[in-house]
């Protein structure tokens, strides 16, 4: 779906141009199941000469069922691909091990050293029938270092994100793993329910997420915006019961 987003900015030569054609989420039907997907671009001009410029990014996506009811299918993964030209560097921007973010599987953002969050949000969780309604829970995201354990039993360290949800005083926490395809950045996530609960407590129907751009140095961003003005493709993928279900958005740069 062509359009262009109230805020988005992108790089053409050497000015920056600003498009303020109204939004228009891009949604996408299989079955009973639909996704709505809409995405934002921020690009600020660089602060310091031949550096790259940073950009604020924006994922909003909602997961909803023809008749109402919570997806009886189990979330398996959710899944971003970014435009072709933006692209996250980890190490431009304070990190947090996984083990202290989360030690004993109890996830704490304060555990985390300053500058580590770099971007909040709201999810939208549905845990019917054991909570009537869906319920608003607040996002936090911090560049973190995953630390997966091998089946050797060794750890092996890797750049990801950690996204705390708070719903209903209950803290479950999101692995997120970068993924690089050519020019494109996939990131993928993967749930880790509080311990003790069942994998299927709820379901994550709803997201919006805001993530700066802003590196801990001038010439560092640490989401980078594209070095040309043209339009980019942007999808969000739900795999439910290992069936993809995915969504397009594509920003057009003026």
């Amino acid at each position: 779906m062509k359009h262009s987003l109230p805020r988005v900015v992108a790089a053409c030569a050497l000015a920056l141009a600003v498009s303020t054609t109204p939004a228009a989420a891009d949604t996408t039907t299989a079955g009973p199941n639909k996704l709505t997907f809409e995405t934002g671009l921020t690009v600020k001009k660089a602060a310091a000469k031949g550096a790259r410029m940073a950009a604020d990014l924006e994922l909003k996506t909602s997961l909803v069922r023809a008749d109402g009811q919570r997806p009886p299918e189990t979330l398996n993964t959710i899944q971003f691909t970014l435009g072709a030209g933006v692209s996250f560097d980890p190490k431009a921007q304070v990190q947090c091990r996984e083990s202290v973010f989360a030690p004993k599987g109890k996830p704490a953002v304060a555990n985390c050293p300053k500058g580590s969050v770099v971007g909040t949000g709201t999810a939208i969780v549905d845990a019917r029938p054991t909570v009537p309604q869906p319920l608003t829970g607040k996002v936090t995201i911090v560049n973190g270092i995953l630390e997966p354990v091998a089946p050797d039993g060794t750890v092996v360290p890797r750049s990801g994100l950690l996204a705390l949800v708070s719903a209903a005083g209950v803290d479950a926490y999101y692995s997120v793993d970068f993924f690089r395809q050519g020019t494109l950045l996939l990131v993928g996530v993967a749930p880790t329910p509080p311990p003790g609960t069942p994998p299927a407590l709820f379901t994550v129907t709803g997201l919006d997420l805001k993530l700066r751009g802003k590196g801990k140095v001038a010439r560092k961003p640490y989401i980078r915006a594209p070095r040309a003005c043209k339009p980019i493709t942007f999808s969000a993928t739900y795999v439910l019961n290992d069936v993809p279900l995915t969504a397009k958005d594509r920003l057009v740069c003026e």
